[in-house]
């Protein structure tokens, strides 16, 4: 069982606080209240690390741009 699992389970089916469940497995109240509403919405796929890789990255190049730069370094290599 993971400190995770832990953590929810002691808050839920122990019936100790949030606050008791931080200091007793040295979280903050805020990673605990985190953990409690992720199992209550998904379960215990809720717990599971969270990918931290962002969704867009503005500064990418763009397609257009790399097509051409490849059709450039065709040319120039040839």
């Amino acid at each position: 069982m993971s400190k995770s699992q832990v953590i929810v389970f002691s808050v839920l089916h122990q019936g100790l606080t949030k606050t008791e469940v931080a200091t007793k497995y040295g979280v903050t109240w805020r990673w605990v209240h985190t953990l409690v509403t992720r199992y209550q919405q998904d379960g215990l796929a809720g717990l599971e690390p969270k990918s931290r890789r962002p969704h867009t990255n503005p500064q990418q190049t763009s397609e257009v741009t790399k097509a051409r730069i490849i059709t450039l370094r065709t040319q120039l290599t040839s």
